[in-house]
């Protein structure tokens, strides 16, 4: 008998929002990057800086 495994994908949806993919003007940088790094490790990244940056529909940018 075949094993059968329910398969699933894991969107980059704010933890937040019950949506599965981002939200144009709602979703942070930040946000999506805290589903994927401890907080620890975002404190010392590169993009620290960049956190706050919002969902345009295309891209993060500057709120």
């Amino acid at each position: 008998m075949p094993l059968l495994v329910s398969v699933t994908t894991t969107s980059l949806a704010p933890t937040n929002s019950s949506s599965s993919t981002p939200v144009p003007g709602e979703t942070r940088l930040g946000d999506e990057l805290n589903l994927l790094y401890p907080a620890e490790a975002l404190l010392t990244s590169t993009v620290f800086a960049q956190l706050d940056f919002v969902w345009t529909g295309t891209e993060f940018a500057a709120p």
